[in-house]
């Protein structure tokens, strides 16, 4: 298995386009080992009756009030623009 996480971290770092170092290869190979024992331990566990969560705090969004205010015109939008087309900005092209 030891080969196979090998074989994905220099994998991985090729894609990524990084020049690893045999000693950073190794390196990333114990942590990545780490983590995946860890993960094994957590399969483990008897997580039934435990409901699933979104988040890890369990606190109330809060949210404003949905209202519409009037903000600002298109005219007075664009009056500083340094190029504009009646109520458009007109910028650079992008390719």
């Amino acid at each position: 298995m030891a080969d196979d996480i090998q074989n994905g971290i220099v994998q991985a770092a090729n894609l990524a386009k990084l020049d690893l170092s045999k000693e950073d290869t190794e390196n990333l190979l114990g942590q990545v080992t780490r983590i995946l024992d860890y993960v094994e331990v957590l399969k483990t566990l008897d997580i039934d009756g435990v409901k699933p969560t979104s988040h890890v705090r369990f606190m109330p969004q809060p949210l404003r009030e949905d209202v519409v205010i009037e903000r600002i015109t298109k005219a007075e939008g664009i009056q500083n623009s340094p190029a504009k087309d009646e109520d458009f900005f007109i910028v650079p092209e992008v390719l």
